[in-house]
C-alpha cells in the first residue's frame, strides 16, 4: 500500500508526470528563448550608443 498499482490508476498517474515533465520543458524553453532576446536587445542597444 501507499503506492499506485498497476491499471487505470497507473496509467493516469504516468500520464499526469509526461504532461508536468512537458509543461516543466516547455517553461525552461519559454525562459531561454526571452532571455535570449532580452540580451540580443541590450547588446543592440550598447552598439547603438557607442
Amino acid at each position: 500500500m501507499g503506492h499506485i498499482g498497476h491499471g487505470i490508476g497507473h496509467l493516469l498517474y504516468q500520464i499526469f508526470l509526461a504532461l508536468i515533465g512537458l509543461a516543466v520543458t516547455m517553461l525552461s524553453v519559454t525562459g531561454v528563448y526571452l532571455w535570449w532576446k532580452g540580451r540580443q536587445s541590450r547588446l543592440k542597444a550598447l552598439q547603438k550608443g557607442r
